[in-house]
């Protein structure tokens, strides 16, 4: 008999399949150009260094992995997509003989059968195995995220680094090993995209609410294990996979964060109109959601919220407050835009 959770890594490889098929069909975005281009370098500066090749001076890594310029390199973004992608080109292509596209483009489409698997197993958890079984299935079929998961690109991959991120707090909230898993998850959203900087705010408010809903005035002793992994894990996890960052951290970091505070906007057309800089409307996440997810899966959201509200009374997992959890990682993601 095949176990619930068995039936999650099931769909975990049939999503990662389902991207592979699907992106054959899809031709090179731009950006996917210089990502793939850099993620090889990235990989063989790697390959070459656990050779034991000298790699690790200065100059070294600047060559590789910075330079003067804000993009040499493409330095402007974390590396950890486009080292994956890098190393699967240099084994799926260079020594199997994949396709180039379909071996530089691989971890991504494994990240989102790894986020399959991650939501089949909250919802597990929280509500059953038929609850489980289609959560997974309606994010498996989810048109745009399947889209961006068929591409070397970090958009994809930083929503499934995301709801690890969430994953693994809430799991640790139970007091057992997850603590100090938080933190290298976390690092490695660091090392995904900078959208992962976000995430301490839905975290933090949230442990502020179960911390004072558990210990009262000593909410910050709740489950500290946890702030000490993101506080000291999760930095030293983004700096050892980031090698720019082995020197002048302080001046590497803070030109990383001022590129993209002052990163050039791109125009899009919404509604009607040609939107060249901001502010743009507030409800730009809305109504693209609206437009863009299943209706099946957005009344099952309504329902299954309205549901989870009648039930709460009953639930045994309120001392987690998942609702709340999932409540704020959203608002964290899709804040932003409501500033403009």
């Amino acid at each position: 008999m095949i176990g619930p959770r068995t039936v999650g890594w099931i769909l975990a490889l049939l999503t990662t399949v389902l991207v592979v098929a699907n992106q054959q069909e899809v031709g090179i975005a731009r950006d996917e150009v210089v990502y793939m281009q850099t993620g090889e370098r990235y990989a063989k500066w790697w390959r070459a260094g656990l050779l034991g090749a000298d790699t690790a001076s200065n100059d070294k890594i600047t060559k590789t992995w910075g330079g003067p310029s804000p993009t040499d390199n493409n330095r402007e973004h974390p590396p950890l997509i486009k080292t994956l992608s890098g190393f699967s080109k240099l084994f799926l292509h260079d020594t199997l003989g994949v396709d180039e596209v379909t071996a530089y483009r691989f971890p991504a489409a494994v990240l989102h059968g790894l986020l399959v698997l991650l939501v089949f197993l909250m919802v597990l958890e929280l509500f059953g195995f038929a609850e489980a079984v289609m959560s997974g299935l309606l994010v498996m079929f989810l048109p745009r995220a399947l889209f961006h998961a068929g591409l070397a690109c970090f958009d994809a991959p930083i929503m499934t680094l995301w709801f690890a991120v969430v994953f693994a707090y809430w799991k640790s909230l139970d007091g057992r090993k997850w603590p100090w898993l938080v933190g290298i998850v976390f690092g490695l959203a660091l090392a995904t995209k900078h959208n992962a900087l976000l995430l301490p705010i839905a975290l933090g408010l949230h442990y502020l609410v179960a911390g004072v809903r558990d210990r009262g005035a000593r909410f910050i002793t709740y489950r500290w294990r946890v702030i000490v992994s993101m506080l000291v894990l999760a930095p030293l996890t983004f700096i050892a996979l980031w090698p720019w960052l082995w020197f002048d951290t302080y001046d590497h970091v803070r030109d990383w964060l001022m590129f993209h505070l002052k990163h050039v906007h791109y125009n899009f057309e919404y509604l009607g109109a040609n939107w060249n800089a901001p502010r743009f409307p507030w409800h730009v996440a809305l109504v693209t959601t609206l437009v863009t997810v299943p209706v099946v899966t957005l009344a099952g959201a309504v329902v299954g919220a309205g549901v989870w509200i009648a039930r709460r009374a009953r639930s045994t997992a309120d001392a987690r407050a998942p609702a709340l959890l999932l409540a704020l990682s959203a608002a964290a993601s899709i804040g932003p835009f409501f500033l403009g």
